[in-house]
């Protein structure tokens, strides 16, 4: 295996699964605990606990996928911002399990007058540090003023199958799920205006995680099929005799 794989490997899952284990061992091993029921400083504390934790684990999932497509997506040097990412999403992970275990996030560092938070918070907080460090020191990287794209779509033949493939893969697991849940529902005897309820959200749930399947499909596509464009363009204003001192530019 290369150091790169392991690099990633640490990132995605060492590092972001180890917050949330520091988390929870901190929170079982104090004895005074705040719980906060809500979101930020107790927000939304009046809402059903089932809209609650549905909620939250949902966003968590959106979260998570999302950073696994953009650590994928980062060059290599990024380390600041890709550390400053797994560090948000292992804080984000440490209090989504208190809501899907407890329904109530634990605290127990206090900070007078009112404040109270976790280890979950702390990575949390030096992670969105890292990340706004980060924007700003490779700015010129992340936002390219001089990049030569005109577009992501460069082959179409190429990108669209394998972009199409993925919503296919990502659908197909989420429709399972989802019929899984519903035996499930009726099994256990839940009642059917829940269980209609339950349809709906995922039908939405569903189709959201297959467009951004779709479009992590194209862009991922396109870091293989893109250097080829760019060669078979140089190729041809070589052989039409237009640009041949310009550079080759991947």
């Amino acid at each position: 295996m290369s150091r790169t794989f392991y690099f990633y490997f640490s990132l995605i899952v060492l590092i972001p699964f180890g917050i949330i284990a520091i988390d929870q061992l901190t929170k079982f091993s104090t004895s005074e605990l705040a719980y906060n029921p809500g979101f930020w400083l107790g927000s939304l504390s009046t809402l059903p606990p089932l809209l609650r934790i549905i909620s939250v684990s949902t966003l968590f999932g959106f979260f998570f996928l999302l950073f696994i497509i953009v650590q994928y997506l980062l060059t290599l040097d990024m380390y600041p911002l890709r550390i400053g990412l797994s560090f948000v999403i292992g804080g984000i992970g440490g209090n989504v399990w208190d809501r899907i275990s407890l329904g109530k996030v634990r605290d127990f560092i206090f900070f007078p007058p009112h404040f109270a938070f976790n280890m979950a918070d702390v990575f949390l907080g030096i992670g969105a540090l890292l990340i706004v460090f980060s924007v700003f020191k490779y700015r010129h990287q992340l936002w390219r003023p001089n990049c030569v794209r005109h577009g992501i779509l460069v082959n179409s033949k190429l990108q669209l199958p394998f972009a199409l493939t993925l919503l296919a893969i990502a659908t197909t697991l989420a429709i399972s799920l989802i019929i899984f849940s519903i035996a499930f529902l009726k099994t256990a005897h839940f009642p059917s205006d829940l269980i209609a309820n339950y349809i709906l959200s995922a039908t939405i749930i569903t189709a959201a995680f297959g467009l951004v399947s779709f479009i992590a499909g194209i862009y991922i596509s396109h870091r293989s099929v893109g250097p080829l464009y760019a060669f078979e363009k140089f190729i041809e204003q070589i052989l039409e005799n237009r640009n041949i001192h310009t550079p080759l530019k991947l």
